[in-house]
């Protein structure tokens, strides 16, 4: 199978998964919520909760790092042996941070229930969460191993049927013990799934000649450190920055605009949604190209940034259109007040595509140390606009202070390419084009937005749609990428390179 073809079906099998677990996540809270009543289903989250945010804790970017280091191309025997090496050191690793969370958990589980939650009868429950967290980092391990091994089919029918597994035990336990048999059925659910994916990985590591070992395991342990922890820390950073607006934001609007923040976030999921899903098969691909061709790597890279660009700008866009209609039926009338501040968000989130996808490039080349700077500069734009603007603008000034932090981190990250462009000779000539296009399309979907246009909303949306494609089929796209679209279309005959 060509590696086109592998990475086409990997990302079909990447957000084939997504929308089955997303739906079937939606169907289990309504389940089990209806089953365990308000009050034991926020106990039950809280210790859902609780497990995620404790492996995210103690989890130090080793799992990005199996990843990327997996991904390479093998070119010897001394090669498999080092990847055997590798993968037994970041084993150890992730069951060594999986210890320290559950035994994080069962010290602190009493003070975290009646301490940060003010409700003690939260404690007795606290040892699921500490199963989970063990269990957490061997599925992660199994996870970063066969996506570093492109296996990302098998994952996702495994990841499918332990949804839909995992949401029967849940189900059945909720119903016949409450919230005991809810957890018991979670943890039940968990177990089996990391015991399928452990087998599935030991078969994907017998098939590419790979074996665990324990050799060389100070050298990889400071490997696995070097690489994931900086990774790890720009995710570490968005918390503290996250809880301290959204703090400002409840002091000054209330907790309506949080309510609204909530809303607007899980709208606009559907344009960041196959971006997403599909950025774990890119990161292999990548990978393997970067070590193996270094051509080809840049070819790709380039290639999918234009990508992933027309694919946000186009989805964007459609949102932007049914925007008040998706909030109102999902939400309710009370929520029409997000509409206007979405505009922004909605700017946001399309930068943050192309920039969550430039991460991907630069992860693949372990340049994690630019991502957490970049995230630095990021958020330091961000939180410091936030705090003026958050007052005046209420909700609006939090989604136009995160615009402008993404932009800030955009021309950070290009100002860094200018000289690898040169050293490497590239020329992207749509580049130039498809940021003033950015911009354009910014100030149309800032201008329509307001209420003075409300009537014509539609009508203007549309209009920006038609004169953004034919920029873009004149100066974005390539002789090879108009060739592409006239196949699909499969109405024109092709053009001949000039």
């Amino acid at each position: 199978m060509s590696n086109l073809r592998q990475y086409v079906r990997n990302m079909a099998a990447l957000v084939g998964q997504t929308t089955a677990e997303r739906l079937l996540g939606m169907l289990s809270t309504v389940v089990v919520a209806r089953l365990l009543g308000v009050t034991a289903f926020g106990a039950y989250s809280v210790v859902v909760n609780m497990a995620s945010s404790a492996y995210g804790m103690v989890r130090l970017g080793v799992d990005g790092s199996i990843h990327v280091h997996t991904a390479e191309a093998d070119q010897d025997e001394i090669s498999y042996q080092d990847k055997g090496n590798m993968l037994g050191a970041g084993l150890l690793l992730l069951l060594g941070a999986g210890m320290v969370g559950t035994t994080a958990i069962l010290l602190l589980g009493h003070w975290f229930a009646t301490t940060v939650y003010g409700q003690p009868e939260l404690a007795r429950w606290m040892i699921f969460a500490a199963g989970l967290v063990m269990l957490r980092c061997v599925s992660q391990f199994c996870y970063a191993t066969l996506a570093g091994m492109h296996q990302f089919v098998a994952y996702s029918r495994l990841r499918v049927l332990s949804a839909v597994f995992a949401l029967l035990c849940v189900s059945v336990g909720a119903y016949s013990f409450g919230i005991r048999g809810a957890l018991a059925g979670m943890l039940g659910a968990q177990a089996v799934f990391v015991f399928m994916l452990a087998r599935s990985t030991r078969g994907a590591l017998y098939a590419n000649r790979v074996l665990l070992r324990l050799g060389a395991v100070k050298q990889w342990v400071h490997r696995h450190l070097r690489l994931g922890f900086p990774f790890y820390a720009a995710g570490l950073i968005s918390v503290p920055v996250a809880l301290f607006l959204q703090g400002i934001l409840s002091r000054h609007v209330g907790l309506k605009a949080l309510g609204e923040l909530r809303a607007i976030t899980a709208v606009l999921a559907l344009i960041s949604f196959i971006p997403t899903a599909v950025s774990a098969a890119m990161v292999s691909l990548l990978t393997r190209s970067s070590t193996s061709n270094y051509l080809s790597f840049i070819q790709q890279s380039l290639l999918h940034i234009k990508y992933i660009w027309l694919l946000a700008v186009f989805s964007g866009l459609a949102v932007f259109i049914v925007l008040p209609m998706i909030v109102k039926l999902l939400f309710g009338e009370a929520y029409a007040g997000a509409v206007a501040p979405a505009s922004y968000a909605i700017l946001s989130t399309i930068i943050a595509c192309v920039l969550g996808f430039v991460n991907n490039i630069i992860f693949s080349r372990r340049r994690t140390g630019l991502i957490l700077v970049m995230t630095l500069c990021q958020f330091t734009v961000f939180a410091s606009l936030a705090w003026i603007l958050i007052p005046l603008m209420g909700l609006s000034g939090y989604f136009a202070s995160e615009f402008v932090g993404y932009v800030a981190a955009f021309f950070f990250i290009y100002a860094k390419a200018v000289s690898w462009k040169r050293r490497h000779g590239i020329i992207v000539p749509w580049l130039v084009p498809g940021m003033l296009l950015s911009i354009v399309d910014g100030m149309g979907i800032l201008l329509l937005s307001l209420p003075i246009m409300e009537k014509c909303r539609v009508t203007g949306v549309v209009m920006l749609i038609v004169a953004t494609s034919l920029i873009i089929y004149r100066f974005v796209l390539d002789c090879q990428d108009r060739n592409l679209l006239r196949r699909l279309m499969n109405c024109f005959p092709e053009i001949s390179p000039s």
